[in-house]
């Protein structure tokens, strides 16, 4: 049984498209006083979209809403064509005359250029995707795209809201070069700006070749939006990653070395104290070389030292004790000195002491 289709503008178009594109390339699958919902066999596709045309249309833009094939709608490759069609839609919106002829018009050249691409790729065994050239074709729709909002709104005294729904792509400026682009195509921030690909990859390279890092209205990018979105050749994004994380380290450590000076990351060292890279002793305490006994710059075990009434070896950082005898102390890395004023004797006899006590 056929479904009748309520709006005059809508059947009319359907009936020519068929006309033009072939018998049953455009079938009716719902119909009420609300919207139609057709199927449109595209070629190059073993699949057809599904689209939800409004009873208002063309007022009011169709949406694509998926594809009479659920296995294949997980492909990454059909959920793009997908978003492409939609795109198109949206880009070639006319509230005066029906326009699916001129969506399909630009949607077919896209599907032809990718079933071609799949044949090379199949006979050459390799992938012969070209995101670059989708991207600028994507950013020609856009840019149509952003040309057609004056019309949604002015030209029925409405507002955008009332004519497109929210399914539609949203078409924004970059911050740099204020070319319009879809949504899903640039790095979107909190604070309502967006970037590009390109300008977010030279922006990202500007700035850390200057040390400075990329930050709009006062905040630094996320990792996550410059990973996604920056097109960095891995080992630059993975310095860059590294880069970040040391100027926002509060207090960041060096390997103290000499041909290495290698940012450390202290949670990443453990129970660890060796430098990663030149795998030399460090201590974590001062970020100095390794060296013996405990370090004068940890301020609690200090104070517990100066509590205990203990010394530091004058030439070594050994703690000492004196249990029994006289001020006069040997550290064990040969070095003698008070116990009581902490004076170095500077010669082979006891001659150094400042307090003159030595019983």
């Amino acid at each position: 049984m056929d479904l009748v289709v309520r709006n005059p503008s809508l059947a009319e178009e359907i009936y020519v498209l068929n006309a033009i594109y072939g018998d049953r390339t455009i079938t009716v699958t719902f119909a009420d006083g609300h919207h139609t919902t057709i199927a449109v066999k595209m070629p190059h596709v073993s699949y057809s979209f599904f689209l939800q045309v409004p009873q208002t249309y063309p007022r009011s833009v169709p949406r694509v809403v998926g594809i009479d094939n659920l296995i294949e709608f997980s492909s990454p490759l059909v959920r793009n064509n997908i978003f492409y069609l939609k795109a198109c839609v949206f880009s070639v919106y006319q509230p005066d005359t029906v326009y699916l002829f001129d969506a399909l018009e630009e949607f077919t050249p896209f599907l032809k250029t990718q079933a071609q691409r799949q044949k090379l790729s199949d006979e050459n065994h390799q992938s012969t995707y070209s995101p670059v050239q989708t991207e600028q074709t994507l950013q020609r729709l856009a840019a149509r795209a952003r040309s057609m909002r004056p019309l949604m709104a002015d030209g029925y005294n409405a507002k955008i809201s009332d004519v497109v729904d929210s399914s539609i792509p949203h078409v924004v400026d970059c911050a740099v070069c204020m070319e319009a682009f879809f949504e899903v195509q640039t790095a979107n921030l909190d604070c309502g700006h967006s970037y590009c690909r390109e300008c977010l990859h030279e922006g990202v390279k500007i700035t850390f070749r200057s040390k400075s890092e990329f930050r709009c209205c006062g905040k630094g990018l996320p990792m996550t939006l410059i990973g996604e979105y920056g097109d960095l050749e891995e080992s630059l994004l993975r310095h860059f990653s590294s880069w970040l994380r040391e100027m926002h380290c509060p207090n960041p450590l060096y390997c103290p070395w000499e041909h290495c000076y290698e940012f450390i990351v202290r949670s990443s060292l453990g129970n660890d104290t060796k430098c990663p890279r030149c795998k030399q002793g460090l201590c974590l305490a001062c970020g100095g070389k390794e060296h013996q006994g405990v370090c004068k710059t940890n301020k609690k075990l200090t104070a517990m030292i100066e509590e205990k009434g203990w010394m530091f070896c004058p030439r070594c950082p050994q703690v000492i004790e004196r249990s029994a005898g006289c001020n006069h102390m040997t550290c064990r890395c040969g070095a003698r000195f008070c116990y009581r004023c902490g004076s170095a004797s500077r010669s082979e006899g006891w001659n150094g002491c400042r307090c003159k006590v030595f019983g």
